[in-house]
């Protein structure tokens, strides 16, 4: 299956902006090691569907939540920080998985 990162997506894509952003997020990790922490073994990115967000966990911590009902004045795709490992910091968007907004969020977190 061919997958496009041409954006902005729909909501039905959220798989693979889901998928972009998991790449977005290793890519980033792999530009770290390749400065001389190759040794380190490869993280993993997995998802975890709630009711209204998705959490993004990067090797086994709460690294974002992705919007996935729209609530609080955040839209379908918004990017938030995690504020514990349950739940989101709700005071802005740090980006969108759908928009491709992603200049905001690193490997090893999201500013």
């Amino acid at each position: 299956m061919t997958t496009t990162n041409t954006y902005p997506l729909p909501e039905y894509d959220m798989d693979i902006a889901l998928t972009l952003y998991a790449d977005h997020l290793l890519a980033g990790w792999k530009a770290f090691a390749d400065h001389g922490a190759n040794i380190l073994p490869l993280p993993t990115v997995s998802f975890e569907r709630g009711r209204t967000y998705i959490k993004v966990i990067f090797n086994r911590s709460a690294h974002s939540f992705i919007v996935i009902k729209p609530t609080k004045g955040f839209k379908v795709g918004d990017i938030l920080k995690a504020a514990t490992f349950k739940a989101p910091a709700t005071n802005m968007a740090r980006g969108s998985v759908l928009t491709g907004a992603l200049d905001r969020t690193l490997w090893c977190g999201v500013i």
